[in-house]
């Protein structure tokens, strides 16, 4: 019986170390997994952003709105009314400044 009882708290030991081990895996990969989660459904930002070369306005309104893009010359200035919803502007280095002129157009 002895024997037994020696066998069965080894088990017992056993089962208690795999437990902490298999809660540690979870614990060490759960935030990269939450984090590779929220990077594939990243939004892109209300208003003018810039990614990868480009220049982006994101009009997350409900209503159009009337933008100035003052362009690097020799490329001309721009008055454009945009959607709701995001729109390219075309090169980010040709862009001096973007101006918010109002909502409705």
């Amino acid at each position: 019986m002895g024997l037994t009882m020696e066998f069965s708290g080894a088990l017992r030991r056993l089962a208690g170390a795999g437990t902490a081990v298999a809660t540690a895996l979870l614990i060490t990969t759960a935030p990269g997994a939450v984090a590779a989660a929220t990077t594939e459904h990243k939004a892109e930002p209300c208003g003018y952003y810039t990614a990868g070369l480009n220049a982006y306005y994101n009009n997350c309104g409900t209503t159009s709105v009337r933008i100035k893009i003052d362009r690097k010359p020799p490329k001309p200035d721009e008055d454009r009314c945009l959607s709701p919803g995001n729109h390219n502007l075309g090169p980010a280095q040709d862009i001096i400044r973007l101006v918010f002129v109002g909502t409705g157009c």
